[in-house]
């Protein structure tokens, strides 16, 4: 699958928005979705909602999650599951590896919407720029990103520079910072944690990708894909202000 299909990079200003809320990893769990935004207050006119990536596979409503994409005021990034269909399309992916990351769903569709959803799964940007109702700038990159937002999104946006696929795949697949900062966390034994991940040029950015017991933070990045496809996960959804107001209640390694 050529990396040229996608969007790079999208900003948006929601300052005129009510909240800015963010959910990731929804894995299409349309019901959990529907719960959590009810619980929240979730108002279509009032709020911006932002899905950090993977919509799709493992759940039992992938379909009715891409749906999603359709209402007013949904924003979203491409995550790697969202890529597998139109991989699997374009023959870079067997059936069996589709099934076995747990796309059988999409296996069973009839090939003009094989088509149609893959199309629209791997068309959304890499990653996004928000400005909030409370006027920070605050980044959405699937997996990771590197340690300068500009940079980053400069790399993503231009096919010829030399770290063009690596910035995508970065976005899409990495766990290596928030690897290095477990381990980091476990020789510190209880003690603050000396590693840091700060992004530059960004006030904050928000992570899925990897699974977390419960949402944290990092210097200034979050991670909170709470595993909603697995037995004992849940979903989260972030007021994004919120949660930056109250960030050193959420930082549990400084």
């Amino acid at each position: 699958m050529s990396f040229q299909m996608f969007t790079p990079h999208l900003k948006l200003d929601l300052s005129a928005h009510r909240r800015v809320l963010a959910v990731t990893d929804v894995h299409g769990e349309h019901e959990k979705l529907v719960e959590a935004l009810e619980g929240i207050g979730f108002e279509e006119r009032l709020d911006a909602l932002i899905i950090n990536g993977d919509l799709v596979d493992r759940g039992p409503a992938s379909e009715a999650v891409v749906q999603w994409l359709e209402r007013p005021g949904i924003y979203r990034c491409v995550g790697n599951h969202d890529i597998l269909a139109q991989c699997y399309l374009d023959g870079d992916l067997s059936a069996d590896l589709i099934a076995e990351h747990g796309g059988g769903w999409f296996l069973t569709l009839a090939p003009e919407r094989q088509t149609e959803l893959a199309r629209q799964l791997s068309r959304g940007p890499l990653a996004l720029t928000v400005t909030t109702p409370a006027g920070r700038n605050v980044g959405f990159a699937h997996a990771d990103c590197w340690r300068d937002w500009r940079k980053h999104i400069a790399a993503l946006k231009d096919p010829t520079a030399a770290l063009h696929i690596e910035a995508k795949r970065l976005n899409l697949w990495s766990r290596n910072t928030i690897t290095d900062l477990l381990e980091a966390a476990h020789k510190a034994k209880g003690k603050p944690v000396a590693y840091t991940c700060q992004v530059s040029g960004i006030d904050h950015v928000f992570h899925g990708h990897s699974t977390v017991t419960r949402p944290f933070a990092h210097n200034n990045r979050t991670w909170f894909d709470t595993a909603a496809c697995y037995p004992g996960g849940y979903l989260t959804v972030l007021d994004v202000d919120a949660w930056l107001d109250r960030i050193d209640e959420h930082r549990p390694f400084q």
